[in-house]
C-alpha cells in the first residue's frame, strides 16, 4: 500500500535526503501488506482490512519497491507483472518515469 509524505521535511527524507533512514510507513506512506508469496488466500485476506493511507501518491517509490521485491524474492522462471492501482497524480512525474522505466527491465507494467 503506497501514499506518500505529508509534510515538506519527509518529502525529502523519502526522496533519500536524510541522516538516519525514514520509516517507511510513518514518513512515506509505504507499507508491505505482504510480500511476494505462493499463499495467494492469505495475501487476499489481508489487503481485505487495507485502509486508504489518505496522502500524497509517491509512485515512484512504490514502483522502486516492486523492482526490489521482484529482484529479491521473485522467481526467475516466471514472467513477472506489476499492477499498480492509484488514486491520483503522483508527486514527481519524472522520478515516476525514471523508476517505471527501470521497472520494466525487469516486470511488465
Amino acid at each position: 500500500v503506497f501514499g506518500g509524505p505529508k509534510t515538506e521535511t519527509d518529502v525529502e527524507e523519502c526522496a533519500g535526503h536524510f541522516t538516519t533512514p525514514p520509516d517507511f510507513w510513518t514518513d512515506c506512506g509505504m507499507r508491505w501488506v505482504t510480500h511476494i508469496t505462493r499463499n495467494t488466500m492469505r495475501a487476499a485476506h489481508s489487503l481485505r482490512w487495507v485502509r486508504y493511507p489518505e496522502s500524497p501518491s509517491l509512485t515512484s517509490m512504490a514502483l522502486a519497491e516492486a523492482k526490489s521485491e521482484l529482484e529479491s524474492a521473485g522467481r526467475t522462471d516466471a514472467n513477472s507483472v506489476v499492477v499498480v492501482v492509484t488514486a491520483g497524480q503522483p508527486m514527481f512525474e519524472h522520478m515516476t518515469a525514471k523508476a517505471a522505466q527501470d521497472l520494466k527491465a525487469s516486470a511488465r507494467l
